[in-house]
């Protein structure tokens, strides 16, 4: 039987927190929480695709739209810890952003070389 500890599922339910797992972790694997709080670069695109799409249902234009994600990225960033998969993603979504607000053409493989440079020197 599984006891409901309200301090616990606060505690884990903190994302950046780095003392997330320091409370008994068998109890995380018991009630499966450990891959719902698991935080990745797809979480990351997901997030960002949002604001995109709401800033451009508002009929924000492309440039503005791109700060925009460019400060919830910032933001999302100060947030969680980061990790490989985060810095990788997050890079991308910034040279993304860089080439939609100077209005070039946007090519993902470009981002992606950029993000693999990036991460190998760090």
């Amino acid at each position: 039987m599984i006891r409901c500890d309200l301090r616990y599922c606060k505690r884990c339910c903190w994302v950046g927190g780095a003392v997330i797992w320091q409370t008994p972790p068998m109890r995380s694997r018991e009630v499966g929480l450990a891959h719902l709080l698991s935080i990745s670069g797809a979480h990351l695109g997901i997030l960002l695709g949002l604001v995109w799409v709401v800033c451009r249902l508002m009929l924000v234009r492309p440039s503005h739209a791109a700060m925009v994600v460019a400060v919830v990225l910032g933001l999302f960033l100060l947030a969680v810890s980061l990790r490989v998969p985060i810095v990788r993603a997050g890079i991308m979504a910034a040279v993304l952003c860089v080439t939609v607000w100077l209005g070039r053409r946007v090519a993902a493989r470009h981002a992606l070389g950029w993000a693999a440079v990036i991460v190998l020197l760090w």
